[in-house]
């Protein structure tokens, strides 16, 4: 029988981890369309993630010992409010800049692949 919260505790680490991906792939001007769904993206996350600490850490049916996965399921929790607040803002206040130096960066790499 599968665990709940191993099966939540993965769940939670691969939707984190699928944001901050998307964060990049915007970043570097790899997905152009992907903006308009990253804050769709961002609510269901945040809302996992509230009803999940919710669930895990709740003084009724939550663990009474902190153990080290609960350190990082935490400590991940905060970086995607931060991710998804602080520097959602961020990317979308520098995202001509980033691109245009991504491209810069990138551009050798992606001529030699078409053969220019």
């Amino acid at each position: 029988m599968v665990d709940i919260w191993t099966l939540h505790t993965s769940t939670y680490l691969w939707l984190a981890l699928l944001i901050h991906v998307v964060y990049a792939a915007v970043l570097v001007g790899l997905v152009e369309n992907a903006p308009e769904y990253i804050h769709t993206l961002e609510s269901y996350v945040k809302v996992y993630v509230a009803l999940f600490l919710v669930l895990r850490f709740n003084k009724y049916t939550g663990t009474s010992n902190f153990t080290p996965l609960d350190r990082k399921i935490v400590f991940s929790a905060g970086l995607v409010v931060l991710s998804t607040s602080a520097l959602g803002w961020l990317v979308e206040y520098y995202k001509k800049e980033v691109k245009a130096f991504a491209r810069m960066v990138f551009k050798p790499a992606i001529d030699f692949v078409k053969g220019d």
